[in-house]
């Protein structure tokens, strides 16, 4: 005679790597991505990530019967050329050495649309300044409103007052209002990090960017 208990448990990763992220400039019906934000586990022998993009989850490219599951493309910023006007939802698939992965997906609208993925005109926040470290920090992003569930990438761009390449780490973090920025921690490239804020619910939005200083 036995007895027998059922009892759920969930299991935590012990991490956050690795972390798919995306941004992508629309020309016509011709779309850059670059996945080159997606950020990976630093204590790992091998950093090297596997990216697989499905361009639009509503079709089966592959034929598997299976809508969002198709491998399209395998590089870290591939072109894609979308065959009319419209608004398509992009996946983004990334996998490290331990073959962890994770996912995101962002709205993408191309052609002639009057759609909030449009740069009207950039708008920039002033430049803060530092004595000797940093020369300036600025922020740049569209000037639009987004809505809710709505993507829209925030640049950070900096500029050291010794004349080297900034390639550290700039931090994103929600001051107030809703929503969450993808990836949070993002290494910059020649001076200039680009992360994603997703809204969860409509009204102001104030963000708060940070860029440690480095000495020497």
């Amino acid at each position: 005679m036995s007895t027998s208990k059922v009892k759920k448990v969930y299991v935590k990763r012990l991490n956050n790597f690795p972390e798919a992220a995306f941004v992508f400039e629309v020309n016509d019906q011709t779309v850059s991505f670059d996945a080159g934000n997606s950020r990976f586990d630093e204590s790992l022998d091998d950093t090297t990530l596997w990216y697989s993009w499905d361009f639009d989850i509503t079709e089966d490219h592959d034929g598997n019967g299976i809508n969002n599951d198709d491998d399209q493309d395998n590089t870290i910023d591939p072109v894609y050329i979308y065959p009319e006007p419209g608004e398509y939802k992009v996946r983004l698939t990334i996998k490290d050495k331990l073959s962890t992965t994770d996912v995101v997906e962002r709205v993408v609208r191309v052609g002639n649309l009057n759609q909030p993925n449009s740069i009207v005109r950039e708008k920039e926040s002033l430049s803060i300044t530092s004595a000797n470290l940093m020369s300036s920090l600025s922020l740049s992003m569209p000037d639009r409103l987004i809505e809710k569930d709505d993507t829209v990438d925030i640049k950070a761009k900096i500029l050291q007052a010794n004349g080297e390449v900034y390639n550290e780490t700039v931090f994103y973090k929600i001051i107030e209002g809703s929503g969450n920025f993808i990836p949070g921690e993002v290494r910059a490239r020649e001076g200039l990090a680009i992360s994603t804020f997703k809204a969860d619910a409509p009204g102001l939005i104030i963000v708060e960017v940070t860029v440690p200083l480095i000495s020497g």
